[in-house]
């Protein structure tokens, strides 16, 4: 692979996935803001990151994805909420609407917080950050 000489490009607002972008792409921000006008977001959600590896796409830049997909299932990496400088695995079921729905095998477990959709349990933590770290692409016994 041939490489660039990456350029650091500071954001100007709250949307540093179109600056990495841009900084990937050799492209300005500028260039990169006009190709893509109605993104704006930080690349947290799942339809975010899609729009991210749109954007790639669109600028013929190849990649290798860890991102979660719509209609799938993952077992996600994420900072453990109750053993510090810790890592923890999930299950993440993405719908066609990008709807997330998270089994946390904490959940239930006394005194222990775990990841959900939303807080709405009393030791609930909205998901907000992973690494995809293994989609599964076929069950056991199909």
């Amino acid at each position: 692979m041939e490489k660039h000489a990456i350029k650091l490009i500071n954001q100007k607002k709250n949307g540093c996935a179109l600056v990495c972008v841009a900084m990937v792409s050799n492209q300005s921000l500028e260039v990169v803001e006009e190709a893509f006008p109605t993104f704006n977001g930080v690349g947290t959600t799942a339809k975010e990151l899609t729009a991210i590896l749109d954007a790639l796409d669109v600028l013929h830049i190849v990649y290798a994805s860890e991102t979660i997909f719509m209609d799938r299932v993952y077992i996600l990496t994420v900072p453990s909420l109750n053993i510090k400088g810790g890592l923890h695995n999930i299950v993440a079921s993405l719908d066609n609407n990008a709807e997330i729905s998270i089994f946390d095998p904490v959940q239930g477990l006394p005194d222990k917080l775990y990841y959900s959709e939303d807080e709405g349990g009393a030791n609930a933590v909205k998901l907000l950050s992973w690494s995809a770290s293994v989609e599964i692409v076929s069950w056991g016994n199909d």
